[in-house]
C-alpha cells in the first residue's frame, strides 16, 4: 500500500494529532479542578453510573462553578500544543490530495487551530467534533461525537464520511491512539495506532514525504 492509493484519512485527534489525550481533563488539571471534581465524574463513567452526555454535562458546569466562564476555558484549550509532526503530516496529506477528516471527542476550536497553522482553507480538511457554548448563563457542551452513541458515535461518523465522498474500503486509512478509535480502524481498510504526534511521520502504508 501507498501514500497515493490513501484517499481518505479519519483521524482521531486528541493523543494523536495532539500530545494531550483528554482536553477535557486537561482543562480541570489547568484550573486545578481535577481531583476533586474531574476525576470522581471520570470514575462515576467508567462504571457506568453516569451517561457519556451527563459526563460532559457535569464536566463543562464544573469548569464554570471553578470561576472560569467560557471564554477563560477557550483559552485554557488554546495552550494545548500543536505539534510540528502533526502539521507536517496534515499538510502532506492535503498537498497530496488526500481528504483528512477528523472525528474527536475533543473540541472544534482544537481542530480549527490546525487549520490556522496551515494556512488552510476550511473546507480542506473534515471536522466532526464536540463545542462548548453558553446557554442559559451555563457552560454547556454541543455533543456531534458521542462515545458509544449509535448515530453519533465514531462508528456512524465513520460510515456517513466514506459514504460521502465514496470511497472503497482499501483505500480509506486511520489514525488513532487508544481503544476509543477502533470504530475508525474498524471502518479503513489501513490503520495505525500511535503513541502520539510522534508517529505520524512513520506510518508504513502513507510515508510522509
Amino acid at each position: 500500500m501507498t501514500t497515493n492509493a490513501i484517499k481518505l484519512l479519519l483521524l482521531d485527534m486528541d493523543g494523536t494529532l495532539t500530545p494531550v489525550k483528554s482536553p477535557w481533563q486537561y482543562v480541570h488539571e489547568r484550573i486545578g479542578t481535577w481531583e476533586k471534581v474531574g476525576k470522581p465524574l471520570l470514575k462515576k463513567f467508567l462504571a457506568n453510573e453516569i451517561s457519556y452526555e451527563k459526563f460532559c454535562e457535569d464536566d463543562a458546569r464544573a469548569y464554570q462553578e471553578a470561576g472560569y466562564p467560557l471564554e477563560r476555558v477557550l483559552e485554557e484549550l488554546n495552550t494545548i500544543p500543536i505539534p510540528p509532526a502533526a502539521l507536517e503530516f496534515l499538510e502532506f496529506a492535503v498537498s497530496s490530495g488526500v481528504r483528512p477528516v477528523i472525528i474527536s471527542t475533543g473540541f472544534t476550536c482544537t481542530a480549527e487551530r490546525f487549520l490556522i497553522a496551515l494556512n488552510l482553507n476550511p473546507s480542506a480538511v473534515d471536522i466532526v467534533a464536540n463545542t462548548l457554548l453558553e446557554q442559559d448563563g451555563f457552560i454547556m457542551p454541543k455533543l456531534d461525537v458521542i462515545i458509544g452513541h449509535p448515530e453519533k458515535g465514531k462508528a456512524a461518523w465513520a460510515a456517513k464520511v466514506i459514504a460521502k465522498y465514496g470511497v472503497q474500503r482499501d483505500a480509506v486509512g486511520a489514525v488513532g491512539d487508544s481503544d476509543s478509535d477502533k470504530p475508525l480502524f474498524d471502518a479503513a481498510g489501513h490503520y495505525q495506532r500511535v503513541r502520539g504526534p510522534q508517529d505520524l511521520l512513520s506510518i508504513p502504508w502513507f510515508r510522509v514525504d
